[in-house]
């Protein structure tokens, strides 16, 4: 249950930065501006906001840590790493 509940508070953090990331939301408005895509309504998150969303996807993997539950903190990981590459897979697509 505790790593169920770990992969969601980071899959729910690295989705939020990855939507207000400024990078892709300056790509996107660059793209508009050449007509190759419309612009989304998102502006970019302030720093102090990704920092603890950076903070809340992390904190999860710590407590597994400090928990000494391994082989949970191993799934965690691959989970977090997975979901991270798929999200980013599929905002790429979405060009």
């Amino acid at each position: 249950m505790m790593l169920l509940l770990s992969i969601a508070v980071s899959a729910l953090s690295v989705t939020a930065l990855a939507l207000r990331d400024p990078k892709r939301l300056r790509w996107r408005q660059k793209l508009a501006r050449h007509g190759a895509t419309p612009a989304k309504g998102f502006s970019p998150l302030p720093q102090r906001h990704r920092r603890w969303l950076l903070t809340a996807m992390l904190v999860p993997g710590v407590l597994l840590a400090l928990a000494g539950m391994w082989a949970s903190l191993m799934l965690w990981l691959g989970a977090s790493l997975t979901y991270g590459w798929l999200l980013s897979e599929v905002l790429a697509a979405r060009r």
